[in-house]
């Protein structure tokens, strides 16, 4: 996965491309080379259902709960999204 990001923010065309990495282990190195590659969010597996819908919300900036169908807490403009 970070080879693949890698080559990714290489590329001129795909180099906005927002990532998001799926892992199977912890390794310290990991983390820095993530956020060299600029990864919006890194997923231990195996993945819940919600950790990928925040992960997912977070990259897209947008709030979780607002997402979520719940109330927005804050005064923000609410971003009308099509469903995920």
């Amino acid at each position: 996965g970070l080879h693949l990001s890698d080559w990714i923010r290489s590329d001129t065309v795909l180099a906005g491309t927002i990532m998001i990495i799926l892992s199977s282990g912890t390794r310290s190195e990991d983390v820095q080379r993530c956020e060299q590659a600029k990864v919006a969010a890194r997923l231990m597996k195996p993945v819940k259902q919600s950790e990928l819908f925040d992960a997912i919300a977070t990259a897209l900036g947008v709030d979780a709960s607002v997402a979520n169908g719940q109330k927005a807490t804050s005064d923000r403009k609410q971003v009308e999204l099509p469903p995920l």
